[in-house]
């Protein structure tokens, strides 16, 4: 007979930190930095490479979570995982011209947005504004943002405009 002896060693238990910068969406996945503590020297891979699944591309709030594969250490429950923000970006608004002539024609005023990644520069350079008028009056135009990518202050979404009758 072959008696069996299991090994009695207590899993290391070790500290997993998921650290909370603020991330800004910039078009590419991202997810929350870990720092582990508590792994011994020779196992320091394990600590410095973790795991981490959540990544994120659109600004939003999510969870992410970490795994970690190993028969020597355990991670606290509680460790496991978290909640991440990534911000969307702030867009400068500039509204042009907001005083016409009346001309038979539907106008508006024209929006300019800056500060869009490379990757959404369309968004910028074709933002959708809402409004148009033929008649002499005044107005208000309103510009529609439909992106959780970016956001513009609220008193930026909307403009007064007026058409003059033709003299």
């Amino acid at each position: 007979d072959v008696e069996v002896v299991k090994d009695k060693k207590a899993l290391h238990k070790f500290k997993v930190t998921f650290k909370a910068d603020k991330r800004t969406y910039n078009g590419e996945e991202q997810a929350p930095a870990v720092t582990i503590s508590g792994c011994a020297d020779y196992d320091a891979d394990l600590c410095e490479n973790p795991e981490v699944d959540g990544s994120e591309f659109d600004a939003g709030t999510y969870e992410a979570a970490i795994f970690f594969d190993s028969e020597n250490y355990s991670i606290a429950e509680t460790d496991a995982t978290t909640t991440f923000e990534i911000a969307p970006i702030k867009l400068t608004v500039e509204w042009g011209e907001t005083s016409f002539e009346y001309n038979g024609e539907e106008q508006i005023p024209q929006v300019e947005l800056s500060g869009c990644i490379e990757a959404d520069a369309d968004l910028c350079a074709n933002p959708e504004v809402d409004g148009s008028e033929y008649d002499a009056g005044s107005y208000e135009a309103a510009l529609y943002l439909d992106s959780v990518n970016y956001t513009v202050a609220e008193s930026d979404l909307k403009t007064e405009y007026n058409i003059e009758p033709k003299e």
